[in-house]
């Protein structure tokens, strides 16, 4: 079993890297990607436990990439996490989300919002962290009323980013020999939803993420179609971030072992 898109404690996920490999090898899962956002801090430790457990452990990132006015998601893989080019774009994109994630801890502290010392010093705080809070302390229901109400764009605890450009975000993981993949299509709710694709393809994309949590039959065979006519590596991934996203589950996508080989097989070219 496959699944390319897993998060951990190095960002928003519930789990440390050394369990998350443990879960996906409990779920029945051989082949797993880590892809946290923004960051690959998580990767050398869950390969070193896939080693153990006999589970192939890709190494990857979610980047928050800027995307005309707003930002899209793209996934990563095959980086070398220590690869020295990596680091400037982390190093930026930790500054940018410490100095906004600053902002709403001042907003929510004026309106009578405590956090504790565990809350401050987590390694990457980002808004799923802020929604348990307001959850935690009765402001919200779940985490989707929290972001619905007080984290969504445009709501009162929402702060602009200053992301890295997409092209650029592209053009960094291909020279660090990675694999870039559009993830979620549909989450992003566009209107035409292949002209945006047809987008990706023109900025050089490797792939589309197909198989994805909650995706319905039609438009899984949507983005399969596209991704067939363009040449485009076909990817999926259960986006799983434990508690923090407890309706998603690991190990219950359907995707072929022809996406898995191919996608081995590129990434093999080129990794070499």
């Amino acid at each position: 079993m496959l699944d390319l898109h897993i998060h951990t404690t190095a960002s928003d996920g519930s789990e440390s890297p050394k369990d998350m490999v443990r879960l996906a090898y409990l779920a029945g899962i051989d082949t797993m990607a880590i892809t946290d956002h923004d960051t690959m801090d998580g990767c050398l430790e869950a390969m070193e436990e896939g080693k153990k457990l006999g589970v192939h452990v890709i190494p990857g990132m979610e980047i928050s990439a800027g995307y005309r006015d707003s930002y899209i998601h793209i996934l990563g893989y095959g980086m070398n996490p220590s690869n020295p080019e990596l680091l400037p774009i982390i190093q930026y994109v930790r500054n940018d989300r410490k100095e906004r994630n600053q902002k709403i801890i001042v907003s929510m502290e004026q309106d009578g919002i405590v956090f504790s010392e565990e809350d401050l010093n987590k390694k990457t705080l980002g808004r799923p962290h802020f929604a348990k809070v307001l959850v935690d302390q009765g402001r919200a229901t779940d985490i989707q009323d929290a972001f619905d109400r007080f984290l969504g764009n445009n709501k009162k605890y929402s702060f602009p980013r200053n992301y890295i450009s997409l092209a650029k975000s592209i053009e960094i993981i291909h020279a660090c020999q990675g694999l870039v993949v559009v993830a979620h299509p549909y989450q992003y709710k566009f209107e035409d939803l292949t002209a945006f694709l047809e987008e990706m393809v023109s900025l050089g994309v490797d792939g589309v993420e197909v198989y994805y949590s909650g995706y319905s039959e039609e438009q899984i065979a949507f983005l399969k179609d596209f991704a067939t006519r363009h040449q485009l590596l076909i990817t999926g991934g259960s986006d799983f971030h434990g508690d923090c996203k407890p309706n998603i589950l690991l190990g219950a996508l359907d995707i072929p072992d022809s996406c898995k080989e191919a996608f081995m097989n590129q990434l093999e070219a080129r990794t070499k």
